[in-house]
C-alpha cells in the first residue's frame, strides 16, 4: 500500500509549506488540491484515509484532499491532432490511430494548492 508512504510525504510537504506562511503560532490546513496523473496508480480513497490518520495530531487534522485526475496530453502522428485522454484508451479519438506521441508520462502526483485558515487555532 504505497498510499501510506505518499500520504506521509504529502503531510510533510504541506506542513512545511504552510509553516512558511504561518510565522509564529499555530495554523490550520483546511484543504489540499492534488493532480493525479492518469497512470499514478493512486487509489484516492485509500490516500485520503491514510492522510486523515497521519494528520490527526497535526495542523492538517481534518483537512480535505481534493484530488482530480489529470488528462494525458499527446500528439497524434496519424492526423496531427493534439489530444488529451482521460481513460486508458490509447487511440486518437479523431482518427483512431495508436501512433500517439504522449507529452507526459502520466505518473505524477502534484500539489496544486494548499488552503490555510486565518484562524490560528488548531482544532
Amino acid at each position: 500500500m504505497h498510499e501510506s508512504v505518499l500520504a506521509s510525504s504529502l503531510l510533510s510537504i504541506v506542513l512545511e509549506e504552510a509553516e512558511k506562511y504561518a510565522g509564529a503560532g499555530a495554523l490550520r490546513v483546511i484543504s489540499i488540491d492534488l493532480e493525479l496523473g492518469l497512470f499514478s496508480c493512486v487509489e484516492e480513497q485509500t490516500l485520503q484515509g491514510c492522510f486523515a490518520l497521519l494528520a490527526e495530531d497535526s495542523a492538517a487534522r481534518g483537512a480535505r484532499l481534493n484530488a482530480r485526475r489529470r488528462p494525458l496530453p499527446g500528439l497524434c502522428a496519424g492526423c496531427g491532432a493534439e489530444l488529451e485522454i482521460r481513460r486508458r484508451d490509447f487511440a486518437c479519438p479523431r482518427c483512431g490511430s495508436r501512433q500517439v506521441d504522449w507529452k507526459d508520462d502520466g505518473h505524477a502526483m502534484r500539489i496544486t494548492g494548499i488552503e490555510v485558515s486565518e484562524n490560528r487555532g488548531v482544532q
